[in-house]
């Protein structure tokens, strides 16, 4: 103010303000001192409440991180494709894909992100999406690395005429479950800040001012005379006939009426608005003219829209994939849970929904991931497994707590997602028993028979082991004279005698061809590995008989 009253400059402020009922809103200030050659006679300005528009740029914002923040952390590939087959939205596992950024993605197609023809299968599944038909399908997907199996979802995105404007794909990398790690961020909306329009009329509606801003709008020169204009001649018939019923008696009765409306510009196209409608009184409390104060509110709207096309792509992102996944607040109470979290905690979501962790999952189970919450609420993403027995059986889950940040740098609760990856665990197991396991007789190969020694000297039982080593003499004359099948007959049927003479404590493995050895576990005197030894040369001297002869 100091400032416009020395040297005329006019102000444009954002500020927040108590009204007179101590509510908290945010206004726009915008002003001017005018002057009687160098001093100031007049203060003219306006006040716009922008609380919502600040309310819904927050909100959105909130919604935007919140959906980069779940769809990053799934350990899935997400994305939205139209109907030219370009990506309008890629989660990070799509990016780390291509391995390009999000920028680099999004906009393109498939065949110009690879540089190969699109596969005529799926191109065949994409096809039918377009037409409307959800597609649930597996294939395999060659790159450099080597060929990886996909499961995918494709769901059409259909408007509200039934038209299918493009579609949401969802692969689910199932060669490596547990492996995948994705961390990513969804689209975020630009909002624009828009200029305010201040336009004075007599109490006839003709034009009396208009500021610069509302010139450009209805494309009257800065110079141009508005002589004989009516403001309803730029007003759209339904903001004419709600000034007729609503906004003038509104005005008349209280001084004041603040919404939205609809204006033409100077292409005649619509613009909507948020405007502020002010009656100027005269002493004897006639009204002398009025004032609009008014701000195209099209980037809001499409803040609606964008936000309502966000909320239905988490929905529609949550509902179909397998993870469960919960937002949970600081105050451990559960925001959102998808439908996978409802079937895995076997509770609706109305149930879940503002009950705390303790009360879903119970009081042990949360005391038993206490710690990791604790470090995701103080700003960690972490990661961990957990082991369940249900209905019997064994269930892996991979877990991943991800923090939710807010604008302020601070930790606002967390996102949970939660994978089940017991297929993977049980074939680890199988592939490890087969890695440690001699194909043709069963025992342990030289690998297994290493790890075994390993575990026993590390449980402390390393003074009390022996070791024999058996080698089969004149085996090679078997292969020569009654061929591989017998020679190999002969040694399965060594390797059954072997694990009838020793303990269920004892370990026999095949280190090889003809090799044996065999550890003995808690052996206190070396006798007794004597007598094992032989009742080995015993074995061996034995008589096979194979295939009808005798060796």
């Amino acid at each position: 103010m100091r400032k416009a009253l020395e040297d005329g400059t006019p102000w444009d402020l954002e500020l927040p303000l108590v009204t007179a009922r101590g509510r908290d809103i945010w206004v726009r200030a915008q002003g001017e001192v005018e002057f009687d050659g160098e001093v100031p006679v007049r203060i003219a300005g306006a006040f716009q409440d922008i609380s919502e528009r600040r309310r819904l740029t927050q909100a959105l914002e909130d919604k935007e991180r919140f959906v980069r923040q779940v769809t990053d952390a799934l350990p899935v590939r997400i994305a939205y494709m139209d109907r030219a087959l370009r990506f309008q939205f890629v989660n990070q596992a799509h990016c780390d894909r291509f391995g390009r950024p999000r920028e680099q993605v999004q906009g393109h197609t498939l065949n110009e992100l690879t540089g190969r023809a699109n596969d005529a299968q799926l191109l065949a599944r994409v096809q039918d999406v377009l037409d409307g038909t959800d597609q649930h399908f597996e294939y395999d997907e060659v790159d450099g690395a080597g060929t990886r199996r996909f499961e995918v979802r494709l769901i059409p995105d259909v408007d509200g005429n039934g038209q299918v404007q493009g579609f949401y794909s969802i692969g689910i990398d199932i060669t490596q479950r547990s492996a995948t790690e994705r961390a990513l961020r969804e689209r975020t909306a630009i909002i624009e800040n828009t200029t305010d329009f201040v336009v004075q009329t007599d109490a006839r509606g003709q034009l009396t001012y208009l500021n610069p801003a509302a010139r450009v709008l209805l494309g009257i020169a800065a110079d141009g005379s508005i002589d004989g204009l009516n403001f309803r001649t730029f007003n759209t018939d339904e903001t004419n006939r709600n000034f007729s019923e609503v906004i003038l008696p509104i005005v008349h009765r209280d001084g004041v009426w603040a919404g939205e409306s609809t204006c033409y510009d100077a292409q005649r196209n619509v613009v909507p608005m948020s405007q502020i409608v002010i009656a100027h009184r005269d002493d004897q409390g006639q009204v002398t003219r009025y004032s609009a104060v008014m701000r195209d509110i099209s980037v809001q709207q499409r803040a609606r829209a964008q936000m309502a096309r966000q909320a239905a792509t988490l929905r529609s992102v949550t509902e179909a994939i397998p993870a469960s996944v919960a937002v949970v607040g600081r105050d451990l109470r559960y925001r959102f849970v998808n439908p996978a979290f409802e079937r895995w905690v076997d509770s609706t979501r109305d149930q879940i929904v503002g009950s705390t962790i303790a009360e879903v999952v119970g009081a042990q189970e949360y005391e038993r991931n206490r710690s990791w919450v604790e470090r995701v609420l103080a700003g960690e993403p972490v990661r961990f497994e957990r082991s369940y027995e249900i209905r019997g059986d064994a269930s892996h889950i991979a877990v991943d707590y991800i923090p939710l940040w807010v604008e302020d740098g601070s930790v606002d609760g967390y996102v949970a997602v939660l994978q089940d990856i017991s297929h993977h665990k049980l074939e680890e197991v199988r592939l490890l028993q087969l890695a440690q396991r001699d194909a043709l007789t069963g025992l342990l190969n030289r690998a297994g028979f290493e790890q075994q020694i390993e575990q026993a000297v590390a449980a402390g039982n390393g003074s009390g082991l022996a070791l024999l080593y058996v080698d089969l003499d004149h085996f090679k004359p078997v292969n020569d004279r009654y061929g591989h099948p017998a020679g190999d007959e002969v040694l399965q049927l060594f390797a059954q005698r072997l694990s009838a003479l020793v303990r269920s404590s004892d370990v026999v493995a095949r280190l090889g061809g003809d090799e044996f050895a065999i550890l003995l576990v808690g052996v206190r005197e070396a006798s007794l590995a004597r007598r094992l030894a032989d009742k080995v040369i015993a074995a061996a001297q034995a008589p096979f008989t194979v295939a009808g002869h005798v060796m």
